[in-house]
C-alpha cells in the first residue's frame, strides 16, 4: 500500500478509501462492473491521487475495447510509467481483496461519488466565501457568482443519464393514475379557458409552448390568467408558477391582475382613479385573494434578460421546493451573451428546452408577430418555433357590424390557432373573447370567465 494513505484517512476531507478499494477491486473482477463503475464514478471523485491513476487507466483499457484485469492493468500503468507510483503489482492484487463482492459496486461507486461531492460542496464553500471577503464593488455580481458555483454542483450529482426502464414505467403509471382522476384529464398549467383546455389537456406535458401575437394583442393578459388558473389548481407538492417579466414591470403585472379580478379597468387603476367604496372593496379582495398566491414567484430585474442569469434563477428555485411553470414575457427581449442573430435564438431556445426536460416544468413563452398582408413575421420565429412543443396564435376576427364603437374596444372577438401540437391534434382554431379592459379572456359560447377562487379548472 503506497505509504501516505493512512495519513489521509486521517486528516483529509470527506472521503472513504476502503470504499474507493473496493470500486477498483471490483472493476478488475467482472466486466459489468467495470461498466458500471466507468458510469457512475469519474477520475476526479477519487481522493487520493494513487486511486486516480488507476482509475484513469481502467477508463483507458475500457476504451480500447479490452477486459480491465490485474493483466491489463499492469501493463497499461507500466507503459505510463506509472507501476511503482500506484504501489506496484502489489497493490493492485491487494485491490482485488478488499471486495466483499463485485455485485455490490454499485453501492459501493455511490459512496464514492458522494464523499465526492461534499468535498466540492466544501471547495465551493471556500470560493464563496472568498467572493465576500473580496469585498466585490457589485455585491449582485458576485452573488450571481456564488449561485452559478452552488448550481454547477447540482448540476453535476450522481444518478442522472440512463435508467432501468421499469422504474421509469412505474413512475409513469403512477402519475397517469393520478392524472386520469383529473377533470377533463387537464394536466398541469392552463388557460382558463375551458375548450381550449380540454382539447390540449392542459400544458403539463409541453415543454415549451409558443404564445404568438401582435402588438396589444393581449399576449400578456393570456399569460396573466395563465399564472393565476395555474396557481390556483397546483398541489403545494407540484412546484411553483416563476414569472419572469422582461418587457413591463411588476406593478404593472399587479394592477392588471387586480383588475381582472376585481372586475375593475386596470387602465383607470393604473392611473389612480377615485374609487367609490363598493369598487374599493372589490379592489381589496382581489388583492388579498393576490396574495394567497404563495405558490408564484415574480420579477421584473432586467438581469433576467440575460439567459444563463434567467436558467440560473429558475435552477435555484427548483432546488428550494420545485418548479411546476415558468412564464418568461416575452421571449424576443432574451439575449445570450457573445451571440447573435439566429443562432443566439437556436441557443437561447435549446438551452430553455433543456431546462424544461432536467426541471420537468412547462415554459410559457409569448412572442411577437407582425401581421401584414395575410402573412405573419416574427424576428427568428423559425428559430424559435423549431424547439417548441406546442405554437398558439392569437387571431383577431373580423369586426361585427352590429356592435358599437365602445363595444369593440372593450370586447375582441379572437380565434386562437392551434399551429402546432406535438402531443395532440394541431391546425385548429377555438373561438374565444379578449375583454381587453379587463384582461379576461373566455370561450365565445362562455357568459363569464375565470372569475375569483370559486372557478376550479
Amino acid at each position: 500500500m503506497p505509504d501516505n494513505l493512512d495519513e489521509l484517512q486521517e486528516k483529509a476531507p470527506p472521503h472513504d478509501i476502503e470504499a474507493e478499494q473496493a470500486v477498483l477491486g471490483a472493476m478488475m473482477i467482472e466486466r459489468k462492473a467495470t461498466a458500471m463503475g466507468i458510469s457512475m464514478v469519474s477520475v476526479d471523485d477519487f481522493y487520493p491521487e494513487v486511486h486516480r491513476l488507476i482509475f484513469a487507466a481502467m477508463v483507458t483499457i475500457d476504451r480500447a475495447n479490452t477486459p480491465v484485469d490485474l493483466v491489463t492493468l499492469a501493463a497499461e500503468l507500466r507503459r505510463t510509467s506509472q507501476l511503482e507510483i500506484c504501489g506496484g503489482g502489489d497493490y493492485l492484487t491487494a485491490l482485488i481483496g478488499k471486495v466483499p463482492t463485485a455485485a455490490h459496486i454499485g453501492r459501493y461507486a455511490k459512496i464514492v461519488a458522494d464523499k465526492s461531492r461534499a468535498r466540492k460542496l466544501i471547495r465551493a464553500g471556500a470560493e464563496i466565501q472568498a467572493l465576500g471577503y473580496a469585498d466585490p464593488e457589485e455585491p449582485a455580481a458576485a452573488v450571481s457568482a456564488a449561485t452559478q458555483k452552488l448550481l454547477l454542483l447540482e448540476e453535476t450529482r450522481g444518478g442522472g443519464g440512463l435508467r432501468p426502464l421499469p422504474d421509469v414505467a412505474w413512475e409513469t403509471y403512477g402519475r397517469l393514475v393520478k392524472e386520469v382522476a383529473l377533470p377533463w384529464s387537464i394536466r398541469g398549467p392552463r388557460f382558463g379557458i375551458p375548450e381550449l383546455d380540454k382539447t390540449m389537456g392542459g400544458l403539463g406535458n409541453h415543454l415549451l409552448t409558443i404564445i404568438e401575437g401582435d402588438t396589444s394583442f393581449g399576449k400578456s393578459s393570456l399569460c396573466r390568467q395563465l399564472a393565476y388558473c395555474t396557481a390556483k389548481s397546483l398541489d403545494e407538492s407540484e412546484g411553483k408558477v416563476l414569472i419572469y417579466i422582461l418587457e413591463d414591470t411588476e406593478d404593472f403585472w399587479m394592477t392588471f391582475s387586480a383588475g381582472r379580478l376585481s372586475g375593475l379597468k386596470g387602465s383607470r387603476l393604473k392611473r389612480g382613479a377615485n374609487l367609490n367604496t363598493d369598487e374599493e372593496r372589490k379592489l381589496r379582495e382581489a388583492h388579498t385573494e393576490l396574495m394567497s398566491l404563495d405558490n408564484v414567484m415574480i420579477t421584473d430585474d432586467s438581469r433576467y434578460q440575460n439567459i444563463a442569469d434567467l436558467i440560473a434563477s429558475a435552477r435555484l428555485q427548483a432546488l428550494r421546493g420545485g418548479v411546476a411553470c415558468i412564464i418568461i414575457d416575452h421571449v424576443q427581449m432574451l439575449s445570450a451573451p457573445g451571440v447573435t442573430g439566429e443562432p443566439m435564438y437556436v441557443e437561447i431556445m435549446s438551452r430553455l428546452l433543456s431546462l424544461a426536460k432536467d426541471l420537468r416544468a412547462s415554459i410559457i413563452l409569448p412572442s411577437q408577430v407582425t401581421h401584414h398582408e395575410q402573412e405573419s413575421y416574427s424576428k427568428y420565429c423559425k428559430a424559435i418555433e423549431e424547439f417548441s412543443v406546442a405554437t398558439l396564435q392569437i387571431i383577431r376576427a373580423p369586426e361585427k357590424p352590429e356592435l358599437t364603437k365602445a363595444q369593440r374596444r372593450n370586447e375582441e372577438d379572437c380565434l386562437i390557432e392551434v399551429k402546432k401540437d406535438r402531443l395532440g391534434p394541431a391546425g385548429y382554431t377555438v373561438e374565444v373573447t379578449n375583454d381587453t379592459a379587463m384582461g379576461t379572456w373566455f370561450g365565445r359560447e362562455d357568459s363569464m370567465a375565470y372569475e375569483g377562487p370559486q372557478q376550479e379548472w
